[in-house]
């Protein structure tokens, strides 16, 4: 059954403009999927949305309306709004007329830490929301296994985040860690090797076994790995740079070295 919100006071609406606040993400444990691809992404891979709302002209196209259609046979919470009332709980600038309240999925990182040989990556205080959803998309496409965010970073639930995961929030896990010496204690635990990358590294990055038990850890855009993790890293590796840049983007420098896992693992 669809429903028709008409008013701004309506506690759907209040809830989704609540929502675009970390402190109510925190809260509601909950988040904003905007856009057909990511509500797609969530129904792929188990998500859990609770409401979802779409404006008068979304159902205009067959391909939406069967989107409609499936949310409506799963029972999920399903509002229609006026164009001007979807604006107005939008934070995209071209939307496509449909947006959910999605449950932040649970996972058991004790568990990941456990697999034998994996591999994670550390964010060390990530800023970028943009930067922070492209490198979760590139560690979900290179088959790293979890994903730990240091106090400091971006939230992983923030909206730009989201969008630039492009459905990698459902798929890989994810958790936070408040400080360096809980982080530290996690990965002797588990016997990871923390390989950090720096301007200051010793070898580069392909010149080094990364491809099991690793803990890559990407710093922060403007002062890199925090000097804690590098004095605790078993390798601090670089990039090579042929010309006098300052530094690689955080999303870009992340990508290559976790490539080169995936090529150290291919050829062992």
């Amino acid at each position: 059954m669809i429903n028709k919100i008409s008013s701004k006071e309506n506690a759907v609406i209040k809830k989704i403009k609540q929502l675009e606040l970390k402190k109510y993400r925190e809260k509601y444990s909950q988040f904003l999927l905007e856009g057909i691809n990511l509500i797609h992404e969530a129904l792929k891979n188990n998500g859990i949305l609770d409401v979802v709302v779409f404006k008068d002209a979304f159902v205009n196209e067959p391909h939406q309306k069967e989107i409609i259609d499936l949310l409506v046979e799963k029972n999920i919470s399903v509002f229609n709004v006026s164009d001007s009332l979807f604006e107005h709980i939008c934070d995209t600038e071209n939307p496509q007329g449909i947006i959910a309240v999605a449950k932040k999925p649970y996972f058991n990182f004790e568990e990941v830490l456990k697999k034998q040989d994996s591999n994670i990556l550390i964010l060390d205080r990530i800023q970028d929301p943009g930067n922070l959803g492209t490198i979760l998309r590139t560690a979900d496409a290179a088959g790293m296994e979890g994903v730990i965010s240091m106090k400091g970073s971006v939230d992983l639930y923030n909206s730009k985040t989201v969008r630039a995961a492009a459905g990698s929030v459902f798929r890989i896990p994810v958790t936070q860690v408040e400080d360096v010496d809980q982080l530290l204690l996690l990965l002797k635990k588990h016997q990871k090797r923390i390989i950090a990358t720096s301007p200051r590294g010793e070898n580069y990055y392909f010149h080094v076994d990364i491809y099991k038990n690793s803990a890559l850890v990407i710093g922060n855009e403007a002062s890199g790995v925090s000097e804690a993790l590098l004095r605790s890293a078993q390798h601090i590796v670089k990039i090579p740079m042929l010309r006098d840049t300052e530094s690689l983007n955080a999303s870009i420098a992340a990508s290559l070295v976790m490539y080169e896992m995936v090529r150290q693992k291919m050829n062992p």
